[in-house]
C-alpha cells in the first residue's frame, strides 16, 4: 500500500473525457447506423448501466460471478421503444457493456495494484488493449462470416463453427423489440409468469436473512442465491464442455492452491488468472485465423487425442475427423 501511495492516481478528468467522449461516440454510431434509436435512448442506457454498475458490481467482485443487465435493458427498452428490434439490440448493447466494463476497468485497476503497476500506466494500457482489440475483434468476426455464413446459420453448427449466440442475440431482439414485452409477457399472453421473477427474485433472500439474523452461528450468511441461480443458468447451452474446464481451473486455484500454498496463491493467482485469458485470446485468434478455416476458408482437422475419440458419442468438441 505505501508503495502503490508514491504512484500519481489517475486524474478524475480522465475518466470524464472517456465517459461523455464514449457518449458522444455512441450517439454519433447509433445515428451513423440508423439504428432507429434516439439520441436519449442511449443516454438512458448508459445512465441506467451506471446507476445499477456499483451494486452488480460489488455483487460479483463479493461471489466472483458477474451479473449482467442484458435482459433487464431489453425489458426496459421494449416498454419505451416498443416494435424497434434494432434499437432494442442497441440498447440492451449499451446497457449490458456499460455495467461490463465498468467491472472489468475495476478489476484490472486491482489487478495492477497487486502488482505494484502504477495506476496512470495501468489506465493507458486498458485504453490501448481496448482500441487495439475492436480492430482485432472486428477483423476476427468479418472473416469468419465472410467464409462460415452456411455454418454459422444453421442452429447447431458443428463442431469448429457456431452461431448460437449470435442467433439467441437475434431472438432476443425480436421478442422484446419486434414482439415486445406486454404482447409476450403481459398479464393476459402466455408466459405472463416470466415477469412474477423479478418479484421472487427481489423476495427470495429474505427468507435466509431473517433466519441469519435468528441463527447467527447456523451458516445461512454463505448462501448466496444470486450465485446459485446464475450457476443454473449456464447449464443450458449449446456447448457446455467449457464447463468442465472452469471447474477443474476453480477446483485448483480455490480449493487447493489457496488453502495448501496460500503465499504463492496471493502472489500470483491474480497474475495466472490474467495469462490463461490472455492465452485463451491469442490462441483463438490464431486458431480461427490459420487452423479452422477462418481465415482462407480451409478447416484443417484438429489432432487425435484421448478426449475426441471417434467413438465417443455427444461430441462436444474438435473432433479429429469431423468435416
Amino acid at each position: 500500500m505505501q508503495l502503490m501511495q508514491k504512484y500519481k492516481e489517475v486524474p478524475y478528468w480522465w475518466y470524464c473525457v472517456l465517459f461523455f467522449g464514449g457518449i458522444g461516440l455512441n450517439i454519433g454510431i447509433a445515428y451513423a447506423n440508423s439504428s432507429q434509436l434516439p439520441w436519449w435512448g442511449v443516454i438512458f442506457a448508459i445512465a441506467l448501466s451506471s446507476i445499477l454498475s456499483l451494486p452488480l458490481n460489488l455483487i460479483g467482485a463479493v461471489t466472483g460471478t458477474n451479473f449482467g443487465l442484458n435482459v433487464f435493458a431489453e425489458m426496459i427498452c421494449g416498454f419505451i421503444l416498443p416494435g424497434y428490434p434494432i434499437a432494442n439490440l442497441y440498447f440492451k448493447t449499451l446497457g449490458y457493456n456499460t455495467m461490463s466494463q465498468a467491472g472489468l476497468m475495476a478489476k484490472d485497476l486491482k489487478i495492477g495494484h497487486y502488482l505494484k503497476v502504477p495506476p496512470r500506466w495501468t489506465f493507458f494500457n486498458q485504453m490501448v488493449g481496448t482500441i487495439i482489440g475492436c480492430f482485432f475483434n472486428y477483423l476476427v468476426n468479418k472473416i469468419i462470416v465472410d467464409n462460415e455464413t452456411e455454418i454459422l446459420l444453421i442452429p447447431g453448427g458443428n463442431q469448429f463453427w457456431s452461431g448460437v449466440s449470435f442467433q439467441t442475440i437475434n431472438s432476443a431482439a425480436i421478442t422484446w423489440g419486434a414482439v415486445g414485452p406486454m404482447i409476450m409477457f403481459g398479464p393476459n399472453s402466455r408466459y405472463y409468469i416470466i415477469l412474477w421473477a423479478f418479484i421472487i427474485g427481489l423476495v427470495l433472500p429474505l427468507p435466509f436473512w431473517l433466519l441469519h439474523k435468528k441463527f447467527p452461528n447456523a451458516g445461512f450468511q454463505y448462501i448466496n442465491l444470486p450465485t446459485f441461480l446464475m450457476g443454473l443458468c449456464v447449464l443450458p447451452g449449446a456447448n457446455t464442455s467449457w464447463i468442465t474446464n472452469s471447474f477443474i481451473i476453480v477446483v485448483i486455484s480455490q480449493f487447493y492452491l489457496k488453502r495448501r500454498y496460500t503465499a504463492w496463491f496471493s502472489k500470483y493467482n491474480y497474475l495466472l488468472s490474467a495469462a490463461l485469458d490472455s492465452g485463451t485470446s491469442i490462441m483463438v485468434f490464431f486458431l480461427s485465423m490459420a487452423v479452422q478455416g477462418g481465415g482462407n476458408g480451409i478447416a484443417y482437422n484438429f489432432p487425435t487425442w484421448a478426449g475426441n475419440r471417434d467413438d465417443l458419442p455427444y461430441m462436444d468438441y474438435c473432433c479429429a475427423t469431423c468435416e
